[in-house]
């Protein structure tokens, strides 16, 4: 009678532990399928277009040129997807020099312009007397 008490217990527990295993591992796959279906449904970041405020360059701008008041304008626009470095008031780039072209209908970023000092250093090395002023100021 003894080993049939005990048989009896060890079938209690054992049964209460896969009743809790068995229904926490269906909570989890529950909520875990719920929760990523719900995921599933959100619209992805920086894949919707977002309407943003942007320089754009209304008159083509040369190389080494500098950045006009006439030459750019604040649009607001609803783009799929920008640069990081992108400007969004005027007054950030107004009189900095620019590296490259820009065409009309573009939009002015960080990485277009020269960095503050580095435009000083290469008009001080053309007005040395250098042939030709040396990219980012250096000697």
């Amino acid at each position: 009678m003894h080993s049939s008490n005990s048989t009896k217990q060890l079938l209690v527990i054992f049964g209460s532990l896969a009743i809790f295993l068995g229904s926490t591992g269906l909570g989890y796959y529950w909520g875990f399928t719920s929760t990523w279906n719900h995921f599933k449904k959100q619209p992805l970041i920086g894949k919707e277009p977002i309407t943003l405020q942007l320089v754009k360059v209304v008159r083509d701008i040369p190389a080494s040129g500098k950045v006009e008041f006439e030459n750019v304008e604040e649009v607001r626009v609803k783009m799929p997807q920008v640069y990081a470095d992108s400007l969004g008031f005027a007054s950030e780039c107004m009189g900095r020099q620019v590296k490259w072209t820009l065409r009309k209908g573009g939009y002015v970023s960080r990485h277009d312009l020269v960095p503050i000092g580095k435009a000083d250093s290469n008009l001080r090395s053309a007005r040395n007397g250098e042939s030709e002023p040396k990219v980012g100021g250096v000697r």
